[in-house]
């Protein structure tokens, strides 16, 4: 499915998604569907990765631009985040509109460019203005993941297949601290984002020539107003969280934030129940097992990502941890 939808396949698509050549997913070979599963695990194994590799090396960042711990240097992880809240229901909608291959394709080339400039950040402005581009392709790559996965498979099969990407995005979360923690103590933090650049371009080599041609699933316009409440309600909502702490949580530009993303928030809603398309088709939210899915699935990304910034640094600037053996710490977390 794509981010924030349920898409309807029957059996009559399932049919044609097997064994007709123009579909999106295209027909290379009996293996073909399990070759689609490789290759969105390898996007889902990048972006999940770059969610928790980057914490470890936080403390060698910050004494690279010489940055005191908080403040600006919490964007280089706050901003990826920001930006995939943000954007990921709208390219969710998009890749229904225009296709799934050259979502997926966008996102690739974007996630591996953004990791270069990462790698080469002259400044943290730049480094955390080149973890936003890296965060709008990571975007790019979740938003129509599972919808390719979904197209490639049938009925009976799909549901291990998704479990199977599950399973390499836990992976890669919980294999990015100590991975993170042996790159930075070996080489530099730089390389963090390096890694990424072999594996982007792996990627969208096989993307081009695994995934057939994409056609359009509709013609319809894209919610731009919806997106842009929805992009601004979440965004904020997830600047609130984050610094509350740091900011006060009766501060004004807290309570300012805090305040913009409840009405954009509040407005996206009323926007959705009247649009003929929605990007975000609230009615799904009246299906217990899907809203007890999502409510649980927030609280575990909030347990396990709560703790990833401060950590870091208490292991190596307080404790005198070496940087491999903080990423080990944190990688049971």
């Amino acid at each position: 499915m794509s981010a924030g939808r349920v898409v309807p396949l029957e059996s009559e698509s399932e049919v044609e998604a097997e064994h007709s050549p123009g579909v999106e997913a295209g027909v290379l070979g009996r293996y073909h569907k399990w070759a689609v599963l490789a290759l969105v695990a390898v996007g889902t194994f990048m972006t999940a990765l770059d969610a928790s590799i980057v914490n470890i090396g936080l403390p060698s960042i910050a004494r690279t631009f010489r940055a005191p711990v908080g403040g600006a240097v919490e964007w280089v992880i706050i901003i990826y985040l920001v930006v995939i809240a943000g954007t990921l229901l709208t390219f969710g909608r998009l890749s229904d509109l225009v296709g799934r291959k050259p979502v997926w394709m966008t996102g690739l080339a974007l996630f591996t460019l953004g990791s270069a400039l990462c790698g080469a950040a002259s400044s943290l402005l730049m480094l955390v203005v080149a973890r936003a581009f890296q965060g709008l392709g990571g975007a790019l790559i979740f938003a129509p993941g599972l919808a390719i996965i979904a197209d490639a498979f049938p009925r009976a099969e799909r549901g291990r297949a998704l479990g199977l990407n599950a399973v390499v995005f836990a992976i890669g979360t919980s294999f990015g601290p100590t991975l993170g923690g042996l790159i930075t103590e070996h080489l530099t933090w730089r390389w963090i984002f390096y890694i990424n650049l072999p594996l982007g371009a792996v990627g969208f080599i096989a993307s081009s020539r695994v995934l057939a041609r994409s056609e359009a699933r509709t013609r319809e316009p894209l919610d731009l107003l919806g997106a842009v409440l929805i992009a601004v309600g979440l965004s904020l909502l997830t600047v609130t969280l984050s610094f509350g702490p740091e900011w006060g949580w009766a501060s004004g530009r807290l309570l300012t934030c805090l305040a913009i993303a409840i009405v954009a928030l509040v407005a996206a809603a009323r926007v959705e129940q009247r649009a003929r398309r929605p990007i975000v088709d609230l009615a799904l939210f009246r299906q217990p097992v899907l809203a007890s899915s999502l409510g649980s699935m927030m609280l575990a990304m909030l347990a396990l990502f709560a703790v990833s910034f401060v950590l870091p640094f208490y292991f190596e600037e307080l404790r005198g941890f070496s940087v491999a053996s903080a990423g080990l710490l944190l990688t049971p977390r």
